[in-house]
């Protein structure tokens, strides 16, 4: 059985000051950000409390504001640095609004910009051309096409799968 002390660090409890005292302990004040160094998935901090997993973001609203953030809205970054928790860098949006500040800031790397026109695409339809003719050869035995398929993958900047994959029209190039 664990110790009530235990309970507590687990996060089992639904007192606040408990929730306050294990998010500040795992919060690194800078001048500006206020850096999540827990656990961490995709950039985003979470702490678990009550048995589930919460966003650091969220919790840090709930600490500052004394509400949850409503449940169909999600909170952004005035910052743009996904670990930050303070509450100052904080507001709440919809996903679209969000977007929307995403390409203001010229953050969206192409998003949903396909093909050629995607400015991040590492094999140009051009090329996927090509790659089809020489897979529809079928040079070599076996293990020299795999060779081949791990040369024009590094003079592409992909993995050896994905000029197999390419090639062979498994994954499409999606050019218009």
């Amino acid at each position: 059985m664990a110790t009530l002390t235990e309970y507590y660090r687990r996060g089992l409890t639904t007192n606040p000051k408990i929730l306050e005292s294990r998010f500040w302990s795992r919060v690194k004040i800078h001048p500006s950000c206020w850096e999540w160094v827990a656990g961490k998935h995709q950039g985003y901090g979470y702490i678990y409390w009550i048995g589930h997993h919460k966003r650091a973001t969220h919790v840090s609203w709930f600490l500052h504001h004394g509400e949850w953030p409503p449940p169909d809205k999600i909170l952004c970054h005035t910052c743009d640095n996904p670990s930050c928790v303070n509450p100052k860098h904080l507001f709440v949006g919809t996903r679209r609004e969000n977007f929307l500040d995403c390409v203001a800031k010229g953050r969206n790397r192409g998003g949903g910009t396909r093909g050629d026109r995607n400015p991040n695409t590492k094999v140009s339809s051009q090329d996927v051309t090509q790659l089809c003719a020489l897979y529809a050869m079928r040079p070599g035995t076996r293990r020299e096409r795999a060779a081949l398929w791990k040369q024009l993958a590094a003079i592409h900047n992909v993995t050896p799968n994905t000029i197999q994959q390419l090639a062979s029209g498994k994954r499409r190039c999606r050019s218009h």
